[in-house]
C-alpha cells in the first residue's frame, strides 16, 4: 500500500485496493445500528421516550455527525475500521478534508433517496465509485481489491435502467398532477369570474 499512496494521478483508480459493494454496506449498517443503540441509551438515561418518527430523525441527524466527526478526523468509522476499510482522498493523500467529507455525505444521501441511483455505480464501475465519491473526489479503500465481474455489471446495468425509469416516472406524475391542480384552478376562477355568486358560495 505504501506504493501505491504515492500515486497522485485521480484517474489511475486500477492501482487501488478499492472494495467491495458487500463490505462497504455491512460496515454501513453496522454503524447505523451502533448510532442507533448510542441514541437509544442516551434516551433511556435521560428518561426521554420519543415516537419512532423522533427517533428515526435523530438517528437521521446522529449518522451525519458520526460520519463527518470520524472520517474527518480518521479517516474511517469504527465499523469501517473493523473490515479494515478507510475513506481516502488522492488529493491530500490520506483522510479527506472536511469539506470533502460534508459533499461526500450530502451526496451520499441524494443519490439514496432518488431510489438508490447515485449507488449503483458502486456494482458495475471498476473503481467502484459511485456519485458521492466522484463528486466528493474521495474512494473507500480495504484490505483486498474488488472488480465487478461480467453478472453483476449486467445486472447494476439493468438495475440503473429500472432506477432511472421509475425516478423519471415519479417525476413525470409530480408534474402531471401539479398541471391538472393547476388547470383546475384556472377553470374555477374562470367559472368565478363569469358567475360572481360562486364567489359567495
Amino acid at each position: 500500500m505504501d506504493g501505491e499512496i504515492k500515486i497522485h494521478n485521480r484517474h489511475a483508480f486500477d492501482n487501488w485496493k478499492v472494495a467491495s459493494p458487500f463490505s462497504r454496506t455491512s460496515a454501513f449498517l453496522a454503524d447505523s445500528v451502533l448510532v442507533l443503540s448510542i441514541l437509544i441509551g442516551i434516551l433511556f438515561w435521560l428518561d426521554i421516550s420519543p415516537n419512532s418518527k423522533t427517533i428515526f430523525l435523530l438517528w437521521f441527524a446522529g449518522i451525519w455527525i458520526w460520519d463527518a466527526i470520524w472520517i474527518s478526523f480518521f479517516g474511517s468509522t469504527p465499523a469501517k475500521k473493523a473490515v479494515g476499510l478507510y475513506v481516502y482522498s488522492p488529493r491530500f493523500d490520506g483522510a479527506p478534508h472536511p469539506i470533502q467529507v460534508c459533499v461526500r455525505i450530502i451526496t451520499f444521501w441524494f443519490g439514496f433517496i432518488i431510489m438508490g441511483l447515485g449507488l449503483t455505480p458502486i456494482l458495475v464501475r471498476k473503481d467502484r465509485r459511485g456519485w458521492h465519491d466522484h463528486l466528493s473526489e474521495t474512494l473507500v479503500l480495504g484490505p483486498r481489491k474488488s472488480t465487478p465481474g461480467s453478472v453483476s455489471q449486467s445486472v447494476g446495468q439493468g438495475f440503473t435502467l429500472a432506477q432511472v425509469l421509475i425516478v423519471f416516472g415519479i417525476i413525470g406524475a409530480w408534474v402531471l398532477s401539479l398541471g391538472i391542480k393547476g388547470v383546475k384552478s384556472a377553470e374555477r376562477l374562470a367559472i368565478q369570474c363569469e358567475d360572481p355568486q360562486v364567489i359567495m358560495k
